[in-house]
Protein backbone atom coordinates (compact mmCIF):
# COMPACT_ATOMS: atom_id res chain seq x y z
CA UNK A 1 0.00 0.00 0.00
CA UNK A 2 1.20 3.34 -0.59
CA UNK A 3 2.60 5.45 2.29
CA UNK A 4 2.89 9.40 2.50
CA UNK A 5 6.24 9.29 1.79
CA UNK A 6 5.62 6.93 -1.23
CA UNK A 7 2.86 9.87 -2.10
CA UNK A 8 5.90 12.58 -1.75
CA UNK A 9 8.25 11.22 -3.86
CA UNK A 10 5.99 10.31 -6.49
CA UNK A 11 4.99 14.12 -6.34
CA UNK A 12 8.39 15.17 -6.77
CA UNK A 13 8.37 13.24 -10.15
CA UNK A 14 6.25 15.84 -11.73
CA UNK A 15 3.43 13.54 -13.53
CA UNK A 16 0.62 14.65 -15.24
CA UNK A 17 -3.07 13.22 -15.74
CA UNK A 18 -5.44 13.17 -17.64
CA UNK A 19 -9.08 12.41 -16.47
CA UNK A 20 -11.59 11.42 -19.31
CA UNK A 21 -15.26 11.39 -18.18
CA UNK A 22 -14.95 13.69 -15.78
CA UNK A 23 -18.82 15.49 -15.72
CA UNK A 24 -19.63 11.59 -14.97
CA UNK A 25 -20.43 10.48 -11.27
CA UNK A 26 -17.09 8.98 -11.04
CA UNK A 27 -15.27 10.88 -12.52
CA UNK A 28 -16.44 13.66 -10.72
CA UNK A 29 -15.14 12.11 -7.32
CA UNK A 30 -11.73 11.27 -9.01
CA UNK A 31 -11.71 14.79 -9.87
CA UNK A 32 -12.62 15.56 -5.96
CA UNK A 33 -9.36 13.41 -5.10
CA UNK A 34 -6.95 14.36 -6.96
CA UNK A 35 -7.57 18.04 -5.37
CA UNK A 36 -7.76 16.82 -2.29
CA UNK A 37 -4.13 14.73 -2.76
CA UNK A 38 -2.43 16.79 -5.40
CA UNK A 39 -0.29 13.65 -6.38
CA UNK A 40 0.58 15.46 -10.26
CA UNK A 41 1.61 18.25 -11.14
CA UNK A 42 -1.55 18.72 -13.46
CA UNK A 43 -4.73 17.02 -14.57
CA UNK A 44 -6.25 17.59 -17.51
CA UNK A 45 -9.95 17.30 -17.83
CA UNK A 46 -10.89 15.64 -21.29
CA UNK A 47 -14.61 15.07 -22.33
CA UNK A 48 -17.40 15.03 -24.85
CA UNK A 49 -19.35 17.93 -25.65
CA UNK A 50 -22.30 18.55 -23.15
CA UNK A 51 -24.50 15.33 -23.97
CA UNK A 52 -26.76 13.62 -21.71
CA UNK A 53 -26.22 9.58 -21.08
CA UNK A 54 -29.95 9.47 -21.56
CA UNK A 55 -29.39 10.72 -24.97
CA UNK A 56 -27.36 7.97 -25.99
CA UNK A 57 -29.78 5.52 -25.20
CA UNK A 58 -31.85 6.62 -27.61
CA UNK A 59 -28.76 5.76 -30.08
CA UNK A 60 -29.48 1.56 -28.76
CA UNK A 61 -26.62 -0.43 -29.66
CA UNK A 62 -24.67 1.66 -31.96
CA UNK A 63 -23.98 4.58 -29.26
CA UNK A 64 -23.80 2.15 -26.48
CA UNK A 65 -20.40 0.39 -28.36
CA UNK A 66 -19.54 4.11 -29.62
CA UNK A 67 -19.55 5.49 -26.07
CA UNK A 68 -18.33 2.57 -23.99
CA UNK A 69 -16.02 0.70 -26.61
CA UNK A 70 -14.82 3.45 -29.50
CA UNK A 71 -14.07 6.44 -27.36
CA UNK A 72 -12.19 4.21 -24.46
CA UNK A 73 -9.86 2.38 -27.38
CA UNK A 74 -9.29 5.95 -29.09
CA UNK A 75 -8.73 7.41 -26.00
CA UNK A 76 -6.03 4.51 -25.08
CA UNK A 77 -4.85 4.16 -28.72
CA UNK A 78 -4.10 7.95 -28.41
CA UNK A 79 -2.49 7.68 -24.65
CA UNK A 80 -0.34 5.34 -25.71
CA UNK A 81 0.96 6.71 -28.71
CA UNK A 82 2.03 9.51 -26.53
CA UNK A 83 3.86 7.24 -24.29
CA UNK A 84 1.41 6.97 -21.46
CA UNK A 85 3.07 4.70 -18.82
CA UNK A 86 0.23 3.93 -16.60
CA UNK A 87 -3.33 3.89 -17.93
CA UNK A 88 -6.69 3.24 -15.38
CA UNK A 89 -9.53 1.82 -16.68
CA UNK A 90 -13.01 1.47 -15.04
CA UNK A 91 -14.88 -1.95 -16.18
CA UNK A 92 -17.66 -3.76 -14.72
CA UNK A 93 -18.02 -6.53 -12.69
CA UNK A 94 -19.04 -9.26 -15.06
CA UNK A 95 -17.33 -8.42 -17.90
CA UNK A 96 -16.58 -10.83 -20.38
CA UNK A 97 -15.87 -11.01 -24.17
CA UNK A 98 -17.48 -14.22 -24.25
CA UNK A 99 -20.92 -13.32 -23.26
CA UNK A 100 -23.97 -13.34 -25.14
CA UNK A 101 -25.02 -10.05 -23.31
CA UNK A 102 -23.91 -7.05 -25.09
CA UNK A 103 -22.86 -4.92 -22.08
CA UNK A 104 -20.25 -7.64 -20.05
CA UNK A 105 -19.19 -8.50 -23.69
CA UNK A 106 -18.42 -5.02 -24.76
CA UNK A 107 -16.79 -4.32 -21.50
CA UNK A 108 -14.40 -7.56 -22.06
CA UNK A 109 -13.34 -6.39 -24.96
CA UNK A 110 -12.34 -3.43 -23.90
CA UNK A 111 -10.36 -5.16 -21.63
CA UNK A 112 -8.93 -7.85 -24.04
CA UNK A 113 -8.03 -4.84 -26.31
CA UNK A 114 -6.51 -2.36 -23.58
CA UNK A 115 -3.93 -5.17 -22.40
CA UNK A 116 -3.02 -5.64 -25.97
CA UNK A 117 -1.65 -2.01 -26.31
CA UNK A 118 1.23 -2.67 -23.71
CA UNK A 119 0.58 0.00 -21.39
CA UNK A 120 3.62 -0.28 -18.68
CA UNK A 121 1.46 -0.73 -15.74
CA UNK A 122 -2.78 -1.07 -16.68
CA UNK A 123 -5.01 -1.51 -13.71
CA UNK A 124 -8.70 -2.21 -14.71
CA UNK A 125 -11.32 -1.38 -12.11
CA UNK A 126 -14.11 -3.98 -11.64
CA UNK A 127 -17.04 -2.40 -9.17
CA UNK A 128 -20.06 -3.75 -8.34
CA UNK A 129 -22.86 -1.68 -8.34
CA UNK A 130 -21.85 1.96 -8.18
CA UNK A 131 -23.41 3.84 -5.04
CA UNK A 132 -23.62 7.63 -5.98
CA UNK A 133 -25.84 10.31 -5.76
CA UNK A 134 -26.75 10.84 -9.32
CA UNK A 135 -27.93 14.08 -10.80
CA UNK A 136 -29.83 12.72 -13.65
CA UNK A 137 -33.04 10.61 -12.85
CA UNK A 138 -32.66 6.43 -14.23
CA UNK A 139 -35.67 5.20 -13.26
CA UNK A 140 -34.44 2.00 -14.17
CA UNK A 141 -31.83 1.86 -11.86
CA UNK A 142 -33.26 3.52 -8.78
CA UNK A 143 -35.33 0.20 -9.25
CA UNK A 144 -32.84 -1.91 -9.20
CA UNK A 145 -31.28 -0.38 -6.25
CA UNK A 146 -34.23 -0.80 -4.56
CA UNK A 147 -35.10 -4.65 -5.22
CA UNK A 148 -30.87 -4.99 -4.65
CA UNK A 149 -30.35 -2.66 -1.13
CA UNK A 150 -31.04 -5.77 0.72
CA UNK A 151 -28.09 -8.02 -1.00
CA UNK A 152 -25.94 -5.11 -0.66
CA UNK A 153 -26.68 -4.46 3.30
CA UNK A 154 -25.57 -8.75 3.48
CA UNK A 155 -22.98 -8.82 0.88
CA UNK A 156 -21.43 -5.00 2.01
CA UNK A 157 -18.20 -4.40 0.07
CA UNK A 158 -18.66 -7.77 -2.09
CA UNK A 159 -21.51 -6.22 -4.20
CA UNK A 160 -21.47 -2.39 -4.09
CA UNK A 161 -19.11 0.69 -4.07
CA UNK A 162 -19.59 4.66 -3.99
CA UNK A 163 -17.61 6.02 -6.52
CA UNK A 164 -15.92 8.10 -3.79
CA UNK A 165 -14.16 4.64 -2.61
CA UNK A 166 -13.62 4.12 -6.34
CA UNK A 167 -12.10 7.53 -6.75
CA UNK A 168 -9.64 6.78 -3.82
CA UNK A 169 -8.39 3.75 -5.07
CA UNK A 170 -7.90 4.96 -8.35
CA UNK A 171 -5.76 7.73 -7.14
CA UNK A 172 -3.92 5.44 -4.89
CA UNK A 173 -3.15 3.00 -7.56
CA UNK A 174 -2.36 5.87 -10.42
CA UNK A 175 0.60 7.02 -7.55
CA UNK A 176 1.46 2.95 -6.69
CA UNK A 177 0.76 0.76 -9.20
CA UNK A 178 1.48 -3.23 -8.57
CA UNK A 179 2.22 -5.02 -11.68
CA UNK A 180 1.80 -4.56 -14.91
CA UNK A 181 -1.83 -5.51 -15.92
CA UNK A 182 -3.84 -5.71 -12.97
CA UNK A 183 -7.75 -6.55 -12.91
CA UNK A 184 -9.04 -4.95 -9.61
CA UNK A 185 -12.22 -6.56 -8.10
CA UNK A 186 -14.62 -5.17 -6.11
CA UNK A 187 -13.44 -6.36 -3.10
CA UNK A 188 -10.00 -5.01 -3.73
CA UNK A 189 -11.18 -1.75 -4.71
CA UNK A 190 -12.20 -1.36 -0.88
CA UNK A 191 -9.04 -2.42 0.27
CA UNK A 192 -6.88 -0.22 -1.61
CA UNK A 193 -9.25 2.98 -0.73
CA UNK A 194 -8.72 2.16 3.06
Amino acid sequence: MATEEDLEKFRKEGHVAFVVGYTGETGKELVKALSATKPFTRVVLIGRRKSSVTDKLGEGFEGFIKVDHDYVMRTAELARASDCKRFLHVSSTGSDKNSCLLYPQTKGQVEEELKDLQFEHLSIFRPGFLICDREESRIGEKIAKCLCMPCFCCCGKYSAVSTEILAHAMVRRACHPNGKVETIDNKTIHYIAE
